[in-house]
């Protein structure tokens, strides 16, 4: 017996006169347009793009299991699409990129890759994009980076295999996905620094952890926050006090959740990190507050983690001198080390100006404090993030930094 999608798309095919335009339903490449694939039953990619024979990322799917038999945390699954197939991502166009505000997916070459999505409203919490798939694998050696405001959640009605590397972390003062920096965050953001003589450093994110205070007492670190019962991301760090001009803030990290009735396991890389402050900029300006580690969501009932997930905090910006800037603050690391606060800058008659503050990383959930100094205070670190599993009996080998935590 045929699929669903099968017959959708022999129904189809007749329909189209003189040719399918893009995005029609298909069976084989035929049925596109030229310079077209047929990818997932749908044409899809760009004309001209180079690729000739691609191989197709989207599977003809059997039918759906029931929904009603699937009691997933964040969604109803009777209320989101049926998965029209498979959602496999192989080297054929790595590296790829999945945009959240224009629910859009992309390979090498601008291949466009069709996927089944819908906007999911969370109460008291952002707008998800929500993409419907049957199976999920990022093979080895394929990156997936995902950008746009909102956080993204794969449901997957099979299996999910992360063997390849998905980044939703921020970089310094460049936001990761997913809900960070919002609205939501409230006292978790970071305050601002002065702009005295000598400048005091902006406050680090929070979290789960807290974020630390400025140097020279500048602005205090943002207040950490229980397990969230929604997708967000984390929160960002705040400006140091202007020398020549303002040390911008470190973003905070992304958020993803991958849903999977089946299994997930997790040989590659998940990293929502938060970014690092800014550096001070003289004559004797402070460094900026490093942003939070972001959220990562795992929700199956049977879990397998031999690669990482990491949702560490950045490190703050580095203080100025009166003649010299100081140092940027580090992105969060994938490992349980924190990364470390951007060396102050340094001057004879002035000495060493305040370092940043190292954000949290591993079973540190606060950062470090900006350090103090007679020039440039350097910005406070950014707390971790959280790592969420909702499983019975999660198997753990890998690296797992912050500590996993229990869904509410």
């Amino acid at each position: 017996m045929r699929s669903w999608l099968a017959f959708v798309v022999a129904a189809a095919a007749g329909c189209y006169n003189p040719s399918p335009p893009a995005g029609a339903p298909c069976t084989d490449d035929d049925g596109c347009p030229s310079g077209q694939h047929c990818i997932g039953g749908f044409c899809g990619g760009m004309a001209d793009s180079g690729v000739d024979d691609v191989q197709a990322l989207v599977d003809t799917a059997p039918d759906a299991p029931l929904c009603s038999t699937w009691g997933a945390t964040h969604f109803d699954a009777c209320a989101i699409p049926a998965p029209p197939g498979s959602l496999n991502l192989d080297t054929t166009l790595a590296n790829y990129t999945w945009d959240t505000d224009t629910a859009t997916l992309k390979g090498k070459m601008n291949t466009t890759i069709p996927v089944t999505t819908m906007v999911l409203t969370q109460t008291g919490g952002p707008d998800v994009l929500l993409a419907s798939v049957q199976n999920f694998t990022l093979a080895q050696g394929a990156d997936l980076n995902i950008t746009g405001s909102r956080p993204l959640l794969i449901a997957v009605w099979g299996t999910a295999t992360i063997d390849g590397d998905i980044s939703i972390a921020a970089t310094l003062g460049t936001s990761g996905p997913g809900g960070s920096n919002g609205t939501i965050c409230g006292a978790s953001t970071g305050k601002a620094g002065a702009s005295a003589a000598p400048a005091t450093g902006g406050g680090g994110g929070a979290f789960q952890g807290n974020g630390g205070r400025g140097g020279n007492t500048g602005g205090a670190g943002g207040t950490s926050v229980g397990v969230p019962a929604v997708v967000r991301g984390g929160c960002a760090g705040a400006t140091g006090g202007a020398g020549g001009s303002t040390a911008p803030r470190g973003a905070g990290g992304g958020a993803i959740q991958i849903t999977a009735l089946d299994s997930i396991t997790i040989n590659g890389v998940i990293n929502a990190a938060g970014g690092g402050g800014g550096n001070g900029r003289f004559a004797t300006g402070a460094g900026g507050g490093g942003g939070s580690g972001g959220f990562i969501g795992l929700d199956s009932k049977i879990v397998n983690i031999a690669g990482t997930l990491a949702a560490n905090g950045g490190s703050g910006g580095g203080g100025a001198s009166d003649v010299a800037n100081g140092s940027y603050g580090v992105d969060g690391r994938t490992t349980a080390t924190a990364a470390p606060g951007g060396p102050g800058a340094t001057t004879s008659n002035i000495g060493a100006c305040g370092r940043g503050g190292n954000g949290a990383a591993g079973g540190t959930l606060n950062a470090e404090n900006g350090i103090s100094s007679a020039c440039g205070g350097g910005g406070g670190g950014g707390g971790v993030g959280y790592i969420v599993l909702w499983s019975p009996a999660p198997t753990v080998t890998g690296t797992v930094t912050p500590p996993a935590r229990g869904g509410p």
